[in-house]
């Protein structure tokens, strides 16, 4: 083990110094393009045999400091010299985790920068200046809302766009998080014409600033303007989501994929009574009374207060924020919405791994690893007594592998908070009319049952990243290669068909509340249909209602931000780092 440790930390060190700081002097090529407030000077990287352009840290707002901090973003200033753009800016204020510190970024609240990614004209199929444009993939990243960089080495597009035959542009955005990002309240309104008096809804609206700068700088790198795909996982999933409900952003992408965000998740979204809460809970810790003080503190204290905000049926630690239903951007619950067929109809691809809850469930679950004899208690003391019992009994130990309790338990967690939401919502999306495409991963990858099978993280939650963003130095097989391939060729043709299966060729039906097909994607790919349904329809009749729970410790109260951290951390720097 120490020898493999020792030789994957070396790939990866070797991985960075070749493509994410360094810039490749045999390579000799710095493009300048200008955007809509001035030149930036990008880098050429050798990537895979062939070379892409990189351009990156270009501002696409005014830094959020000062008089600006929780107010909607403006458009960054212009200059006039060329700004050089090759290498990732700051990630935006968080507590530290191995997504900033792989490549290492500085963590500052002047974040709200954006890459650009793509082929060279020699590795194009397509002119740069050709009338029609190159199809647009925006990404935003995951984190529950509070951690996360559009930096972190998994989003570098190189390698996505080298082993992909037809022409994208791939851009990855930074966006306000925690309690910078997603504090509001009815005193936190931003008056302001740009504000439109809005709340609590900060790092959403910096992703609309980022489609903004899209629509209008992304012409001159040889992109459409009019044919943007939106795309994200995690909480960069469900703010996708998010977006597909608000009036705001129609008109500004095209397309959208979602992988393990759907808009009927509980997480998604939260209501502003909670916020209201939160924001007195972060002004009494600060012993403030008003939104000038709280602007007069400094950043480490404002992220500090964001930590301590947490209330009895509130996420915690670092998932306690989400987009909100402020009456301005939102004006009603996603399900309402959903129902009512309030939403920008734009092609749909959504999905979700097979073990989401084994990253996403408390540290109190974590203990089920090695007794299974707290299985009920447990259960009773995250979901309340009442439910807890019946999950225990309709999750029952022997139909699970061992470690029983903690398979039983992190499935019933990835079914009530991702998998069956996903169903549901392309249920009504499909109603209303949307073509949507459902999936389901269910490829453990080979390291994950081989030199870190010890960790029981089975499909975990960013499984999906690794293919899609095609991370060849952890695909271990021929197999797994190929599915990455694939799995490039569904999404890339949804970002320049409006369709995953058109230059994928995977028999891929769509969702329909008839025929209630979902992709398989497992080696080999395969169609099924019913979704989860006992679960889910088991579900159904057993709401889950985090607001309805009294017990101390509750599936959303818990330290669920810092084990998810931990989690990732494990994965990430097991088996890229150590």
């Amino acid at each position: 083990m120490n020898n493999l440790i020792i030789i994957i930390y070396v790939i990866v060190i070797a991985f960075y110094s070749g493509n994410i700081n360094g810039v490749n002097a045999e390579d000799g090529n710095y493009p300048i393009v200008n955007t809509r407030s001035g030149r930036v000077q990008g880098r050429t990287t050798k990537q895979l045999g062939g070379y892409v352009e990189k351009f990156l840290g270009i501002p696409f707002a005014q830094p959020p400091v000062g008089e600006l901090r929780w107010r909607s973003p403006i458009q960054e200033k212009s200059w006039t010299d060329i700004r050089q753009a090759q290498k990732f800016y700051s990630a935006c204020m968080q507590n530290e985790n191995s997504m900033v510190e792989l490549p290492p970024l500085q963590i500052q609240e002047d974040c709200l920068y954006l890459n650009v990614f793509r082929k060279t004209s020699a590795n194009s199929t397509k002119n740069k200046n050709a009338t029609d444009g190159i199809p647009v993939m925006l990404f935003f990243h995951g984190g529950g809302y509070s951690l996360g960089a559009s930096g972190f080495f998994l989003y570098d597009g190189s390698e996505r766009l080298m082993q992909t035959e037809d022409d994208i542009i791939i851009v990855t955005s930074n966006y306000r998080l925690g309690v910078f990002g997603y504090l509001g309240g009815d005193e936190l309104r931003d008056d302001t014409a740009s504000g439109a008096n809005s709340t609590g809804n900060w790092g959403f609206q910096d992703q609309r600033a980022a489609m903004e700068w899209v629509k209008e700088s992304i012409a001159n790198f040889g992109g459409d303007p009019n044919k943007v795909t939106i795309f994200g996982e995690s909480a960069g999933a469900g703010s996708t989501s998010v977006h597909l409900l608000a009036p705001k952003s129609n008109g500004l992408f095209h397309r959208a994929i979602i992988e393990s965000g759907p808009p009927m998740a509980v997480w998604v979204t939260r209501p502003l009574a909670d916020a209201n809460a939160q924001y007195n809970r972060v002004q009494a810790y600060l012993k403030c009374t008003n939104p000038t003080c709280l602007r007069s503190f400094n950043a480490s204290v404002i992220l500090d207060a964001g930590s301590h905000s947490r209330g009895p049926h509130t996420k915690v630690k670092d998932i306690s924020w989400a987009p909100l239903i402020d009456m301005v951007e939102l004006n009603d619950t996603p399900s309402s919405l959903l129902n009512k067929g309030l939403i920008n109809k734009v092609p749909v691809v959504m999905g979700t791994n097979r073990n989401e809850g084994t990253i996403l469930v408390p540290g109190l679950v974590k203990q089920l690893q090695k007794n299974k004899t707290n299985y009920n208690n447990t259960l009773q003391q995250l979901l309340g007594e009442k439910l807890g019992v019946e999950v225990a009994k309709e999750y029952l130990l022997e139909d699970y592998p061992e470690p029983a309790a903690w398979w039983a338990a992190t499935t019933a967690f990835g079914d009530v908070a991702m998998t069956c939401p996903s169903r549901e919502s392309a249920r009504l999306l499909s109603k209303a009319g949307v073509p949507v495409w459902l999936y389901f991963l269910n490829h453990e990858l080979d390291a994950m049952k081989s030199v870190l099978s010890f960790l029981h993280y089975g499909v975990f939650h960013g499984t999906d990243l690794i293919f899609v963003w095609n991370k060849s130095l952890v695909l271990f097989s021929e197999a797994e290669q190929q599915l990455a391939e694939t799995f490039g060729k569904m999404w890339t043709s949804m970002a320049i068909h409006g369709d995953p299966t058109v230059t994928s060729k995977v028999n891929w039906p769509k969702y329909n509340e008839t025929n209630d097909i979902n992709l398989r994607i497992d080696i080999p790919f395969s169609i099924e249909t019913g979704l989860k349904k006992e679960k889910c329809d088991w579900w159904k009749t057993h709401p889950f209602d985090p607001n309805n729970i009294t017990s101390v410790h509750t599936i959303f109260n818990d330290d669920i931000g810092s084990n998810g951290v931990d989690a990732y951390n494990d994965i990430w720097k097991q088996l890229y780092h150590l």
